[in-house]
């Protein structure tokens, strides 16, 4: 089953990159920092339709500061999974 918060992430993928996307999954990710447990959260695959430089992209949500933020980390060289979109992320 689709996350409830798919067509939220679609519509950023539509407005940062201009193309539209399909949801092809959903990956758990864990990412430790010395040892222990810096973020955990669900990391939603999509294929993008169109765009120049991915065929792939990762999307997810977090709360910071009483507000829902939106991330979307495309598939290009080294992100070549979940895991490494949310290494690859800066807050």
């Amino acid at each position: 089953m689709p996350p409830s918060n798919l067509a939220e992430i679609e519509r950023a993928i539509k407005i940062t990159h201009g193309c539209e996307s399909k949801y092809i999954g959903s990956r758990m990710v864990t990412e430790q920092f010395l040892g222990n447990s810096a973020w955990t959260g669900i990391v939603d695959i999509f294929r993008l339709e169109g765009h120049a430089k991915a065929e792939r992209c990762y999307g997810w949500q977090y709360r910071h500061g009483g507000e829902t933020k939106t991330v979307i980390v495309l598939q290009i060289p080294p992100v070549s999974s979940a895991e490494a979109a949310v290494r690859d992320f800066r807050c």
